[in-house]
């Protein structure tokens, strides 16, 4: 296996019929990708991302998952589906290495990572985030809660404390 190294691909507007096309060819989803649309304006990028985000759906590739998929958008969007990147700056520098000669025990890891992303495109994973989105806003939640209420008992304490001094 090769290294997850970012894989940038500029989709030109001649090309947005061919996205499926264009999206098998390069394997997005087996590697961590970039999307850049440099001939595009801000008003039609909304239209381009339902376009790139039907055709993940009809590939079944997850935009996040096992590596994401990122589009490059200097006007940022109200879309969640794919993860938005500002620049290329921004590009996690753990996908940005020079490439050099692996050793043994490097690509005995590689291999493990191929088995388990393959796991991983078994997997329902929008389930896996909706459940993981339900349990954290839940956990929040009780969260908020635990900190209300040691506000509370901190300030009776603190009334009881007054009242103390006052009878004495």
């Amino acid at each position: 296996m090769k290294l997850p190294l970012i894989q940038k691909i500029d989709i030109l507007p001649s090309q947005f019929n061919e996205l499926e096309v264009i999206f098998k060819k390069n394997a997005i989803g087996s590697g961590p990708t970039l999307l850049q649309f440099p001939e595009l304006d801000g008003k039609n990028l909304g239209e381009v991302y339902k376009m790139c985000e039907e055709s993940f759906k009809h590939l079944g590739i997850n935009p996040r998952f096992p590596y994401p998929t990122y589009i490059l958008s200097e006007v940022g969007l109200k879309q969640t589906f794919f993860p938005e990147l500002k620049s290329t700056r921004a590009i996690p520098k753990h996908f940005i290495k020079k490439i050099k000669r692996i050793k043994k025990r490097e690509q005995s890891l590689l291999d493990k990572i191929t088995t388990l992303s393959e796991r991983i495109k078994n997997h329902n994973i929008s389930e896996d985030l909706k459940y993981l989105t339900n349990k954290s806003s839940k956990n929040k939640e009780l969260r908020n809660l635990c900190s209300e209420k040691d506000f509370y008992l901190e300030l009776i304490e603190s009334i009881k404390g007054s009242n103390r001094d006052e009878v004495i």
